[in-house]
């Protein structure tokens, strides 16, 4: 399973499997806001998708 655990803004980890990769500093900034454009651009297909069925 794949995720993303953000535990302040200069640390991130990013899971895949069984491997986990910690980043800090700009790369958790980075890593962070990517998690959290995804997460809003999948909510918006959502919203688009449900929207469409109605």
């Amino acid at each position: 399973m794949n995720y993303i655990s953000k535990y302040n803004d200069n640390k991130a980890t990013v899971c895949a499997n069984k491997t986990c990769v910690t980043v800090y500093g700009d790369a958790a900034r980075i890593v962070n806001a990517v998690a959290a454009a995804a997460a809003i651009l999948a909510a918006i297909a959502f919203v688009e998708k449900a929207l469409r069925k109605l």
